[in-house]
């Protein structure tokens, strides 16, 4: 009853949060009211959200309390109302009060992560992994954390984390998902040069995802830096998948100018250009050219186009200074070799939902 009495003056106060009419409901079906549970119900706002905080005393409350649940209660009250960093500092205590629950400290290094503090998320993750080798998901962070790491040992790390949380993950429930693992790994080998194991995560993935025209990309991709011609398939099921798809098609008419298929690398260009007259379009011309035997207009191209590195890296062949066997569809080193997952433009991921 007091209980009740507390949910409906807090309800005046912020008829919009959608937890409390649920929490009014359940209240009176305990009281034995189930026709004003049912009516409460059906007032439930369309969201889940707890009502807002604004008195900073009941943090101090949670500070001063030695209990870890009702610290994550009152982290999951700080990111109900956006205040990522308090809970952050929450949830660092609640984990300084409970530091073998590898729960709670997933739930900080993914919190940690997403807030850009990778060094201190890091020294979370590998703490975890020391009390418990076998989380899968703690592998998969570690190995995202270190994703756009500079270090040739951290690189390693990296590596080597996607590995272990790939023998760890097993069955469609399993947390990570198989899929975000292998999409990772192969992103890893992609960044580190490794085209051969990258190809073989993206075969997987494509396999287990017939209608994604995206890893049908990358595998085409992987063959084709390792300079297999046999990525062309990948690619045209890519565009079967999205026919539209720009960047496909250029990388398909320089694969089709690299692999003796000079007619189709052509006319594949021109249709490029008719859509979109821009650097990357005019080397591909470039390519079309020189796949053609057309020396003087593929130089020609390609010189215009400088300094791109793709116009340099042709320019390179036609004049002698490199091998053609080099020559791919990108420069080497090129950012177009990277999968997203490793151009460090994307956030931590998630460990778990927010709590009530």
């Amino acid at each position: 009853a007091q209980a009740l009495d507390l949910l409906q003056r807090a309800w005046r106060l912020e008829p919009e949060a959608g937890q409390l009419a649920y929490k009014l409901a359940m209240a009176q079906r305990r009281l034995g009211n189930l026709e004003a549970a049912r009516e409460w119900l059906a007032r439930q706002p369309a969201n889940s959200l707890a009502p807002s905080i604004d008195d900073p005393a009941l943090l101090e409350v949670a500070r001063t309390s030695r209990s870890p649940r009702f610290l994550e209660a009152a982290a999951n009250w700080a990111l109900a109302r956006g205040d990522n960093e308090e809970a952050a500092n929450v949830l660092t205590e609640a984990v300084l009060l409970a530091p073998k629950d590898t729960a709670l400290g997933l739930r900080l290094v993914g919190l940690l992560g997403s807030s850009g503090k990778t060094e201190e998320a890091l020294v979370h993750t590998r703490r975890i992994l020391a009390i418990d080798d076998q989380s899968a998901m703690a592998w998969y962070l570690l190995a995202w954390l270190l994703r756009n790491a500079e270090t040739v040992e951290h690189r390693a790390e990296a590596a080597n984390a996607a590995q272990h949380a790939l023998a760890l993950t097993d069955g469609a429930d399993a947390t990570p998902e198989p899929e975000k693992v292998h999409a990772l790994a192969a992103a890893l080998a992609m960044r580190d040069g490794d085209a051969p194991v990258a190809a073989a995560h993206y075969q997987r993935l494509a396999d287990d995802h017939p209608d994604s025209a995206l890893y049908r990309y990358w595998l085409a991709l992987a063959l084709l830096a390792d300079g297999e011609c046999s990525g062309r398939r990948p690619l045209m099921e890519a565009l079967r998948l999205r026919p539209n798809w720009g960047e496909a098609h250029l990388v398909l008419a320089r694969a089709d100018a690299l692999c003796g298929n000079a007619e189709d690398a052509e006319r594949r260009a021109h249709g490029l250009m008719a859509a979109k007259d821009d650097a990357e379009t005019r080397i591909t011309l470039a390519f079309a050219a020189y796949a053609g035997g057309d020396m003087a207009e593929a130089k020609r191209l390609a010189n215009a186009e400088l300094p791109h590195e793709d116009a340099q890296a042709l320019l390179d062949v036609l004049e002698q200074r490199t091998d053609a066997t080099a020559l791919r569809v990108f420069a080497k080193g090129s950012r177009q070799w990277l999968p997203s997952e490793v151009r460090g433009d994307q956030p931590s991921p998630s460990t778990s939902s927010q709590s009530e």
